[in-house]
This record gives structure tokens, C-alpha cells and sequence, in this order.
């Protein structure tokens, strides 16, 4: 051991504190490496054994240092590798944060690989100064400008540094508070958002200091004077492991004990859907080029322009098997298919075609092609039930209609039924009508005394939806008759059941408007009903902007007003399926997500070049002329 009274240090040097965290953070490193096997996690977490390899070797030279404090090389290695090893630990909550915008792809204000690539690049740059700025001052000895200029682009670093770690947690937050807001905060979910907001915590420590710790050593080299709080930071090493080196080691521990690789999904593709179950998608895509992408990574022109390039595949449903749709589609495909054999029962020839169809059609809906329509209406009731006079039931439901109208009760008919009337292929189970929800009441004494009492008999409720209590509505059946239909109050659908908004089919049935129709399911955030109508109708981007409200997001103090009552209604956890998106999904946004796909929604039983969209032929006339004799 040397035995020059030179040194490098402005104190004596721990040799034992040096050694301790070459051995914490060596062992964290082992472990890191262990557990990026076990998970397969090398893409996300490689950061932390690259950082933790320089942090480690770091704390080794600093600890043979400290044996010969006056020996340069081993001085300039320690500080250089003590300095450049957070902000590589860093770049792995960077990937981190990315991969928990592929797992929630709707709240990712941008592309989640582009949030990489942002956040690595200014961490690049925050390297650069801080290795240059160390090596510059570990090797100017008594250059006051290249000491001056060392010290100046480490400070400014360790400032950039703070200043990117203000933004990523600003973007966590951000992510945070719109997961929150949709519901979707899974207990995995929130593990790593609070992991990521106690280690981005400890880096921004980390960085404070080292600014601190830098621009006294600029006022030393500038004045030459090292008082107040220079004199404490600069000549007391106990500073270094209280704001240096333990934040690190903590941070590298949590992300040891909460290991990305065991709250998230290993492929980018994976995705949380609203429902809070896990689904395979075809990951991010953007439409635009990729120098586009980096060059305008969060899409402002987009955003101006209110048409963001990426494609929001988890409002879609997905083709092919049921088990590889998208989230809206499983879960409704699920619940339908459950619905639909409870209610069919025992079911054979046509009724096993239905089924077919709902179990391997082309999308995650029940839907049919017009070619199909005639089969639509088939109905399975009783035993001893008559089919209603016209097949379908329209004719008596017509004369409900008549009986609440000539109380006095505007009336008309909703839900699936309406789809139909506009040309969507859907299976109906109940008629559906809707009335002020003022009169709901009044309408089920009506229809329970008598003399109709003796024609219509209350019955259990509708089969459950999602996002509807429709199952706790009064439900009617007609007496002998395999005809039912369910009483709704019409702010179940965010629609004004008024004269104005009303219209007649070819047989006397009201049934809403179309633009009401298609704006009472946009304001209620209804996407799949709303995608239906579109595809029914072939409704375009233009008569969007020209017949409906499109300005800011859905109604979302309507949603929060029926989550309320829904929560009162059903206790406990089982009504989060019944309850509403209160996410501010933009109005505009949404219109033009759904119809600027219609054409993939085409499956492959429809050929594209007969068909505009799914329910439409090219150039078919208005469904509500075409198939008049229907309703």
C-alpha cells in the first residue's frame, strides 16, 4: 500500500462502505440476471445488468482506491463508473413504462416504442455529458477550464437528468390517472405503477444531489471557496452513499422484489381489456412512416387534426376463433353464447346453425349477413307456445305500442330490435321499448291491471348484458304467445323518447330516428351497438359530422349517474360488468375509429368487392325501404 500523503479525495475514503456496496449491488446484479431467464425479460430489464455490471464495477474501483487514493487511473475509473451507472439503470423503468403502455394500449398517449426510443435517447445524451464531464474533471489536475468545463457538463447532466425523470414521472401519472378513471387499476396494474413511482423518486434524488454536488464544485473551481452547503457535500463522504449510493441499491432491490416479468406479459401484444381480462392483439401499429414516428412521437398533427394514425385494435373486434379476439369481443362473445344456450336449452337443426354461427362467425358479435336476415327472426318459447301472427312478433308489439300510446306515453322501440330495423344482423331474444323513465312505472301497473292483464303476464327478467341492467326491468309476455319484450326507461340508453325523435316503419312501429339513434350510442359510449349501426347503414364520416355532436368526449356524468344507481341496485364486486366507461373518450375520435374500418370488419363470407360493409351490399338501397315488409 502506498504511503504518499497525495490524494484525490478532499476526505479519507471508506474502504469497508465501498466494499459493503460493491457486494449489495454485485448481488442484485446476480440476481437480475437470474430472474431475466427465469422470466425471459432480457428486452425490457437488459438495463439493469448493464447497469448494474457498471455500477458494481464501480463500487470495486472505488474500493482499491480508496487503498490508493492517490493513484489518477484508479480515481478517474471510480468516478466515471459510480457516475454513468444510474442513468443506465434508469433506461430499464424507461422500458419498463413502455411495456405497461403495451399491456394498456388505449391510455398510451403515444407509441409505446417510440416512448423507448424518446426516453433512451435523452438518457443517451445524459451518459455522454456525464462520462465526458467526469473524465474531463477526474483527469484535468490543475486545469482550471477543463476542471471548469468537466464540472459544467456534469452539473448539466445531473440537471437533465432530474428534468427527464419530472417528465417520466409526469407520464406515469398520467397513465396512472387514466387507468383509474376507466376502472382498469388491477392489483398488478397498480404494483408496478407504484414501483415505478418510488424508483423514478430515487433516481430524481440521485440527480439532485449530484446537481448539488456539481455546481459547488463549479463555485470551488470559480471562487475558490468551499463553504455552507459545498463544505458539507464536498468534504463529507458520508453524502455520496446517503444520496448516491443507497437510493441505487434500493431501487435495484425493488426492482429485484417487484420484477416486471411477474405483473407483466412477456409479448407486446398482450393487452388489458376494459373487462380487466387479458387478450391477444396485433399490438401497436402506426400508419405512418417511421421517420413520421420519431420525428412526431406523440402524434400532435393527428391530434390537431382529431385523427390519430394508430389503430385502436382493442376497440375492434378480432377475427378468427373466439379465444383470439379482442377484449370487447371475448367477453360479449362469453356472456352472449352463455345467454344464448340458456335461453335456446335443448337446441337442434336451425337452432344449432344459430349457435354455429355465434360460436365461429367472423367477428366477436352475433351477427349475420342480409342474406341471412329471413332466419333472424326465428324465436324459441315455450313448449306450448304459438308463434306470434307474423313470425315475428312485430304485429303484437305494434298493439303494446298502441296501448301505451293512447295512455298518453310516447313509446318506441329500441335496442336490437332497433339495430334490426336499420339492417344489422342481429338475434333478438326480447322486443325492447322504451318510454320516458319518468312513466317506466306507470307503463308496468298499466300493462299488470286490467283488462290487460288477461293478455300480457309479467315474467323473469331479460338475460344480462354488459354495461345494461336490462335484467332488472319489468319483462312482459304475451299469454300463450312466444312473444316477450322488456319496459326500459329511456335514460337506460341516453335517449329523449319524445314525438320529435321518433319514426314509423312501413307497419306503424316507432322506432327512433337515425341520428338520434346513432347519438344516443355515441354519448353512451355503446361501441358495439354503435359499430353495428354503422355497418347496417353504411353511415359515413361526413353524415357523422353533418347529423351529430361530435365536439369533446361522451356523456361522462351520465355514466357516473348510472354507475351510482347500478352500484345501489347490485352490492358488491359482480356490478362492474353492468357499469359504464367513464373514460373521456373524444366523440369525433371514436366516430371515425369505428367507420374508417368498416371494410375490416368484412368477413370472409361477404366478398369485398359485392359487399360495403358487413350487413351492406355495394350500392343497397335504405335497409328501411328494402325490407319495409318486415316491420
Amino acid at each position: 500500500m502506498a504511503t504518499s500523503s497525495f490524494t484525490y479525495y478532499p476526505y479519507g475514503p471508506s474502504r469497508a462502505l465501498a466494499a459493503v456496496f460493491a457486494v449489495l449491488v454485485g448481488i442484485s446484479l446476480g440476481i437480475h440476471i437470474w430472474q431475466n431467464f427465469r422470466y425471459k425479460y432480457w428486452r425490457v430489464m437488459f438495463f439493469m445488468c448493464w447497469g448494474g455490471l457498471i455500477f458494481t464495477s464501480g463500487w470495486v474501483m472505488r474500493s482499491v482506491s480508496s487503498y490508493y487514493p492517490e493513484n489518477r487511473n484508479f480515481y478517474i475509473a471510480e468516478s466515471i463508473l459510480i457516475l454513468c451507472g444510474p442513468p443506465v439503470y434508469s433506461a430499464a423503468e424507461y422500458n419498463i413504462l413502455g411495456r405497461l403502455m403495451h399491456y394498456l394500449p388505449m391510455h398510451a398517449p403515444l407509441n409505446p416504442s417510440r416512448l423507448i426510443y424518446f426516453f433512451i435517447y435523452l438518457g443517451a445524451l445524459v451518459e455522454g455529458l456525464t462520462a465526458a464531464g467526469a473524465a474531463r474533471l477526474s483527469t484535468a489536475g490543475e486545469d482550471k477550464d477543463l476542471q471548469r468545463s468537466g464540472g459544467t457538463l456534469v452539473a448539466v447532466g445531473s440537471v437533465l437528468q432530474g428534468v427527464v425523470e419530472c417528465i417520466f414521472i409526469g407520464m406515469i401519472a398520467h397513465l396512472h390517472h387514466r387507468c383509474v378513471r376507466a376502472n382498469m387499476l388491477t392489483s398488478k396494474v397498480r404494483t408496478v405503477f407504484i414501483m415505478l413511482y418510488g424508483t423514478s423518486s430515487l433516481v430524481l434524488l440521485r440527480s439532485i444531489f449530484r446537481a448539488i454536488e456539481k455546481f459547488s464544485t463549479l463555485n470551488v473551481i470559480s471562487t475558490g471557496q468551499c463553504d455552507g452547503v459545498c463544505d458539507a457535500v464536498l468534504r463529507h463522504e458520508w453524502y455520496l452513499y446517503a444520496f448516491e449510493a443507497a437510493p441505487m441499491v434500493l431501487y435495484t432491490y425493488w426492482l429485484n422484489i417487484i420484477h416486471p416479468g411477474r405483473f407483466l406479459p412477456n409479448k407486446t401484444t398482450t393487452y388489458l381489456g376494459f373487462d380487466k381480462e387479458e387478450y391477444e392483439g396485433p399490438g401497436w401499429t402506426d400508419k405512418r412512416s417511421k421517420w413520421e414516428t420519431f420525428a412526431d412521437p406523440f402524434d400532435l398533427k393527428g391530434a390537431i387534426n382529431g385523427q390519430k394514425e394508430h389503430e385502436k385494435f382493442w376497440l375492434l373486434p378480432q377475427q378468427g376463433h373466439p379465444e383470439n379476439r379482442g377484449a370487447f369481443g371475448k367477453f360479449r362473445m362469453s356472456v352472449k353464447l352463455r345467454l344464448t344456450i340458456e335461453r335456446f336449452g335443448d337446441c337442434s337443426g336451425a337452432e344449432d346453425a344459430v349457435l354455429n354461427k355465434i360460436a365461429y362467425g367472423n367477428t366477436s358479435m352475433i351477427i349475420f349477413t342480409a342474406q341471412e336476415r329471413n332466419s333472424l327472426n326465428m324465436s324459441f318459447g315455450a313448449p306450448n307456445d304459438a308463434p306470434p301472427s307474423s313470425g315475428s312478433g312485430d304485429l303484437e308489439i305494434l298493439e303494446v305500442t298502441r296501448i301505451l300510446e293512447n295512455a298518453n306515453i310516447p313509446c318506441c322501440i329500441f335496442g336490437i330490435p332497433a339495430l334490426k330495423y336499420y339492417n344489422v344482423g342481429r338475434l333478438r331474444v326480447d322486443w325492447e321499448i322504451c318510454v320516458p323513465s319518468e312513466m317506466a312505472d306507470e307503463v308496468a301497473s298499466l300493462l299488470k291491471s286490467g283488462p290487460h292483464n288477461q293478455v300480457y303476464e309479467l315474467i323473469q327478467g331479460a338475460p344480462s348484458r354488459f354495461h345494461s341492467i336490462i335484467h332488472l326491468y319489468p319483462r312482459f309476455k304475451l299469454r300463450g304467445v312466444d312473444c316477450s319484450f322488456v319496459i326500459l326507461p329511456s335514460n337506460d340508453y341516453h335517449f329523449e323518447c319524445q314525438p320529435a325523435n321518433i319514426e314509423r316503419s312501413y307497419r306503424g312501429l316507432p322506432y327512433p330516428k337515425l341520428a338520434p339513434f346513432a347519438q344516443s350510442l355515441l354519448d353512451s359510449h355503446n361501441l358495439l351497438s354503435l359499430t353495428d349501426l354503422i355497418d347496417g347503414i353504411n353511415l359515413t364520416e361526413e353524415w357523422g359530422q353533418q347529423n351529430l355532436d361530435l365536439s369533446g368526449p361522451q356523456d361522462i356524468n351520465w355514466a357516473k349517474r348510472k354507475n351510482e344507481e347500478i352500484r345501489r341496485l347490485i352490492p358488491g364486486s359482480d356490478s362492474c360488468w353492468f357499469e359504464h366507461v367513464e373514460k373521456g373518450f373524444d366523440k369525433k375520435e371514436t366516430w371515425h375509429d369505428i367507420v374508417s374500418t368498416k371494410e375490416r370488419r368484412i368477413g370472409d363470407e361477404c366478398p369485398k368487392e359485392l359487399y360495403a360493409t358487413r350487413f351492406c351490399g355495394g350500392g343497397d338501397e335504405d335497409p328501411r325501404s328494402k325490407f319495409m315488409h318486415l316491420f
